[in-house]
């Protein structure tokens, strides 16, 4: 069993608790409640996802984990999903992280500079101190 660190308000004892993975199964923590059988409803597993996603930045984590962690197909094609599900009900969803490789280029300028930036002034420092 693996108790992951994602909360989530439970369709079954409405209490937010904590997702246990059980190999393919995956399970409310308090009260044993079956997502994975729960996925099987669809009108419902997606109104609860909504639901959840209109919790907040929580909610719509967790809802994220849990799409993805019931979910037959990979992770890109369970992210698009569930972003799908978001703008059919309106709710809007962070963007995701740029993969482009100029801007990946540049923060890793950026942080090479601080790095010899702080290098530097830790060396001019323990010149001086000496």
């Amino acid at each position: 069993m693996e108790t992951s660190s994602i909360y989530l308000t439970c369709p079954g004892c409405a209490a937010a608790t904590l997702l246990d993975r059980r190999g393919p199964q995956l399970r409310c923590a308090a009260c044993g409640f079956d997502y994975t059988a729960f996925r099987q409803d669809t009108p419902a597993y997606e109104r609860f996802l909504v639901d959840r996603m209109r919790e907040g930045s929580g909610g719509k984590l967790g809802a994220s984990a849990l799409h993805q962690w019931t979910s037959t197909g990979g992770a890109a094609e369970s992210a698009a999903s569930f972003r799908a599900i978001a703008e059919r009900h309106g709710v809007g969803l962070p963007l995701p992280m740029s993969t482009d490789p100029i801007l990946r280029g540049g923060l890793v300028v950026v942080a090479l500079i601080v790095v010899l930036v702080l290098g530097l002034v830790s060396y001019f420092i323990a010149q001086g101190s000496s």
